[in-house]
């Protein structure tokens, strides 16, 4: 059975997420004029044979991974709330923080629209060869897998041409390999920080830690597992986690989850005050049941 902590956890996290769906659909699933993303949108002058509008494609783009974290969100919250489970929670959690660090870092306040179009196209070409490896050994024997695989290269070919023709760097890995071609970007190396390194920017002082941690959970990594037995005799006791021990080690969820759609809210211009009482509210509850408190947001960030 499971706990009143536990169902009071997981009541934040239905919050959450709804409060984001609530917002999209109250905004129409886009931006407010003169908001952020509506001026860059109007001083798009990246249009090519990646298409007509990259910043809008860009911006447009992360409102469906919000949706999916917001669904990983809420998930943990069905875990918490309905089974005494343990290591599956675990892997929502990271799935939670995963798949926050990319558009929180593709929504980052204060690039200039080349440094934009960069991330949502190296995103692009990414996913497109995700597809060519998924389809290598099926597209001689599928018609589908073959229709897929000409789209993913000629998607691949038009966002190389287009940035090559703006005068951008675009490395290409060797022939076999399955790293994806990328525009050089701003970073180190020219390429997107590391999934580690966001999640530590998303939520300084834990989310590394909390990355590496669920990872090795997540992937049935030894030492991920063995954290969780307890100690008998035999060293082979059963997976034990007390619910302060648990609250404590899921908080990157909403940590993560809050902070990307702080950014969304921002850069759309949607008004914050109910998503504020959202994370006052996730603030308070996890902090009393975990100890871990929530970062405070600055004065000029609130509605």
């Amino acid at each position: 059975m499971t706990t009143d902590s536990r169902r009071r956890l997981a009541a934040t996290l239905y919050d959450c997420a709804d409060r984001f769906e609530k917002d999209l659909r109250s905004n129409d699933g886009t931006w407010v004029s003169g908001s952020p993303a509506s001026r860059e949108v109007k001083a798009d002058t990246l249009a090519g044979e990646w298409g007509p509008a990259p910043v809008r494609a860009a911006h447009e783009s992360v409102l469906l991974h919000v949706h999916g974290t917001a669904e990983h969100l809420r998930a943990l919250g069905v875990c918490l709330e309905q089974s005494a489970a343990v290591i599956p929670a675990f892997t929502l959690a990271r799935g939670v923080l995963d798949q926050s660090c990319d558009p929180w870092y593709r929504m980052a306040p204060s690039i200039d629209q080349d440094a934009r179009v960069r991330r949502f196209m190296n995103a692009e070409l990414k996913s497109c060869k995700e597809v060519l490896n998924s389809m290598a050994d099926l597209r001689d024997t599928s018609p589908t897998a073959a229709a897929a695989a000409r789209e993913a290269e000629g998607r691949i070919e038009a966002i190389k041409a287009t940035a090559e023709s703006f005068g951008w760097t675009v490395r290409t890995p060797r022939d076999g390999s399955p790293d994806a071609p990328h525009i050089v970007t701003e970073h180190p190396q020219g390429k997107r920080p590391s999934t580690g390194a966001l999640a530590e920017e998303i939520a300084p002082g834990l989310g590394k830690l909390s990355w590496r941690l669920h990872s090795a959970v997540a992937h049935g990594v030894g030492y991920g597992l063995q954290m969780l037995l307890a100690a008998d005799e035999s060293g082979s006791g059963p997976v034990v986690q007390t619910d302060r021990q648990a609250a404590s080690r899921y908080a990157i969820a909403p940590i993560a989850f809050l902070n990307l759609a702080r950014r969304v809210y921002i850069q759309f211009g949607w008004n914050r005050t109910k998503q504020q009482r959202v994370w006052d509210r996730v603030g308070q509850v996890w902090a009393e049941e975990s100890g871990v408190t929530l970062p405070a947001v600055p004065p000029a960030l609130r509605a």
